[in-house]
């Protein structure tokens, strides 16, 4: 499930490949499958850091980042199927701060009849493995809504401690039924969950 240590998705040298899923570099001929996600109540309902022009302004980033990287990185959730493998959602990693130490996290999973089925999870794990092992990033910053109880249990079980503030990367207001969290290589490392197989949460 551990991506291998030096290769870099971002320039089609590696995919990020676990038991259940696969993470490779986002391409935009996934853009209107995942425009389709992004546009379905259901799934997106925890996710109100879509909401208004956002989704739009993230799409249109997705798609430039697509041809020139730089402001973080953008990766698709394959799910690992014998006859082929199957866009199901998006993960990314957007940085805070010109030194690159610090980066706020997302992560979709569109397919509802894949919740609970440890994709959520084991795409958490490979990407969290790859940006402390490899990309260096200190600390991983992530947001959710505080009745999301399946990304509360999911980022508790990750290592991620709640945090008082949004912090300097944050530009909602805390509050509101908003929870902020932090997850920091020193935690990482004391993780045991990405020594674990990856199953439903």
């Amino acid at each position: 499930m551990k991506p291998e240590q030096g290769q870099n998705p971002q320039n089609g040298s590696s995919k990020l490949i676990g038991t259940l899923c696969t993470l490779d570099v986002f391409d935009a001929s996934n853009l209107e499958k995942l425009r389709s996600y992004l546009t379905n109540q259901n799934v997106v309902r925890y996710v109100s850091t879509l909401g208004g022009d956002r989704l739009e302004r993230f799409l249109s980033w997705l798609q430039r980042h697509s041809k020139v990287p730089g402001s973080g990185y953008a990766f698709s959730i394959f799910q690992n199927n014998p006859d082929g493998d199957r866009f199901v959602g998006i993960s990314s990693l957007h940085f805070c701060g010109l030194d690159r130490r610090t980066a706020i996290s997302g992560t979709i999973v569109g397919e509802s009849a894949l919740w609970g089925a440890g994709i959520g999870l084991e795409s958490a794990v490979l990407k969290l493995e790859y940006a402390f092992g490899t990309l260096g990033i200190e600390r991983i910053l992530a947001t959710l809504l505080s009745d999301n109880e399946r990304a509360k249990r999911l980022v508790d079980r990750l290592g991620y401690e709640a945090t008082n503030s949004p912090n300097e990367c944050f530009s909602e207001p805390h509050g509101h039924g908003r929870l902020f969290y932090e997850l920091t290589r020193d935690n990482w490392l004391r993780s045991t969950v990405k020594r674990s197989k990856s199953r439903g949460y």
